[in-house]
């Protein structure tokens, strides 16, 4: 039995006033003496990892609502969608998270969050003559049909198409809305190159002339141009009107019924300043 807990249970035991008094004594003395007793059992931390589209706004999110509550951490990991569904389902993790739907036998093993509504941005290099582009002519760059911009309207330039790795949650969204369900894009000899996260295509495709990716609509800046789909603008504002329809949820799981400190952040997230930090960038989802 270490000293604070022994101390504790010898003063419970003792019934004298004045011994009490010293025992209270003792208690804080051990107390002193141990100031990470008190203190470790305060700390709290949360452990997020999945997609490396939610990452930022979890790690915002998190910002915020540490700053409100210091004693809690929390740690923010990437590894992919696939990866967070299946951490949260074996409570490897606090929360998963996904920026793709869970598919039926997926949700059966997580109780899970809808926190957003995010549009797919289709990006290409700002040097393109581009504006425009069909979910034809996007099929067929990906399957390898297209390998030249000119084949399209574009310059006399080879396509670079880029894709996302197996277990992404954007890549899963993209092939099943562009390429058809069950179908996948050519392969990476086909010149088609294998990029491991979201941050990665963007800078890839902002140096690359002729490169062509897709990333979460909230990642995108003036380093890279983002096309219209079939006519429809690229904005926040077109995807909650419905008129841009490349657009999925972002969501965050748990493996059972949130509790404590989770339970805080995931309302916290859903609170109008977490609304307030969502939307910044996305649709901010309600419970």
């Amino acid at each position: 039995m270490n000293k604070l807990l022994l101390t504790t249970v010898l003063c419970a035991a003792v019934g004298f006033t004045g011994l009490i008094s010293g025992c209270g004594k003792a208690t804080n003395q051990a107390m002193n003496n141990n100031p990470s007793a008190s203190n470790e059992a305060e700390k709290k931390s949360i452990i997020i990892s999945g997609s490396t589209t939610v990452k930022p706004l979890a790690e915002e999110l998190g910002k915020a609502f540490t700053a409100q509550n210091p004693n809690v951490t929390i740690d923010v990991l990437g590894g992919g969608s696939e990866a967070g569904i299946k951490s949260a389902a074996e409570g490897a993790v606090d929360l998963g998270a996904s920026s793709s739907s869970l598919t039926e036998e997926q949700a059966k093993l997580v109780k899970q969050f809808s926190i957003a509504t995010d549009g797919i941005a289709i990006i290409v290099n700002k040097s393109s003559s581009l504006d425009d582009i069909t979910k034809a002519q996007l099929k067929d760059i990906y399957t390898g049909k297209v390998k030249n911009w000119k084949e399209i309207g574009g310059k006399d330039v080879p396509v670079k198409a880029l894709n996302r790795e197996d277990g992404s949650g954007t890549r899963h969204y993209f092939e099943e809305k562009i390429l058809g369900k069950g179908e996948s894009a050519a392969k990476p000899e086909s010149s088609l190159e294998i990029i491991a996260s979201t941050d990665d295509v963007k800078e890839t495709v902002a140096s690359t002339e002729g490169a062509i990716g897709f990333i979460s609509l909230g990642h995108v800046d003036d380093t890279v141009k983002a096309l219209k789909v079939e006519g429809a603008e690229p904005t926040k504002d077109a995807v909650k009107e419905g008129k841009y329809k490349l657009a999925r949820p972002l969501i965050l799981m748990t493996k059972d019924e949130p509790q404590g400190t989770v339970k805080e952040f995931i309302d916290f997230i859903y609170s109008s300043k977490g609304k307030s930090i969502t939307s910044k960038d996305y649709i901010a989802n309600d419970r």
